[in-house]
């Protein structure tokens, strides 16, 4: 599968992540049984399309968190595709919402 991309640095990192996932579906698995209709194929393609999706802060004001804040932001990244960029994120803190400008 990584023929094409062999003596770099990202076969490791792709590796470990596919290693992570597969133990994230199992785990899935092993809760659900039966219940659980996805394959990991289908696992596979959900986590990265909701993974692609998601901006993340690990500090915002008036926010406590250790792990940080993330939020899920469908499209989103289809705002800012020009260069130089022509939008800015920013999180309101008193309404805890994700605002472009």
């Amino acid at each position: 599968q990584f023929e094409w991309v062999a003596g770099s640095g990202f076969v490791g990192r792709a590796k470990h992540a596919r290693a992570s996932l597969s133990e994230q579906y199992d785990l899935l698995k092993e809760h659900l049984g039966d219940d659980l209709r996805a394959t990991l194929e289908d696992f596979l393609l959900a986590r990265s399309a909701i993974s692609s999706r998601v901006f993340g802060w690990q500090s915002l004001p008036g926010v406590e968190s250790e792990e940080g804040v993330q939020f899920m932001v469908p499209l989103g990244d289809m705002f800012n595709h020009r260069s130089p960029k022509q939008i800015e994120w920013v999180f309101n803190a008193s309404s805890g919402h994700l605002e472009y400008i």
